[in-house]
Formats: structure tokens, sequence, C-alpha cells
């Protein structure tokens, strides 16, 4: 999964078929290490929300928000939350 393949049970993969769009580029990889969650945040992040807006947006302390936005860096090997809204807004 850190390589970038998918790993599913070849029954799931029948049932969900062509609707999958899997990810080609290294960028593309990387952003399927997000969870869902975290995915929402880089998207609040790209429409210029702060951490607060973020957490009260979401029903989640900022403190969480905070700690999403440390692991999002860490997965997408980025330094700060600019690069994140400009990777989301590449990708």
């Amino acid at each position: 999964i850190m390589g970038g393949n998918a790993v599913l049970q070849e029954s799931v993969l029948k049932k969900i078929g062509n609707s999958v769009d899997f990810a080609n580029t290294q960028d593309e990889k990387k952003f399927v290490l997000l969870t869902e969650r975290e995915i929402e945040i880089v998207e609040a992040i790209a429409d210029g929300f702060t951490n607060r807006e973020i957490a009260e947006k979401l029903f989640l302390s900022e403190g969480t928000i905070k700690n999403n936005v440390s692991s999002i860096l860490s997965k997408l090997q980025l330094k700060h939350r600019t690069q994140i809204a400009i990777y989301y807004l590449k990708n």
C-alpha cells in the first residue's frame, strides 16, 4: 500500500469494476494514503479555511485538526499548509 499499490480481494475488485480510478502518477499515489477525513481537511485548507473554521465545520476540536494537518504534511511529504493547498489544486 505504501508503494502505491491497491490491495483488494478479487471479489471486491469485481464488484467495483471500472468505477475506481487508480492513481497513475507518484503524486496521485500519495493522495490514496489519506483518510476520508484528511481529504476533507485538505479540501477545506484549499478553500482557505483556518484550523478553527475547519474544526467548527467538521464538529471537531482545533487540536484534532492540527494533528490531522501534521499527519497530512507527513504523508504527502510537505512542509507547510500552503503546500497542502497547492498540492490539492494541482492534483
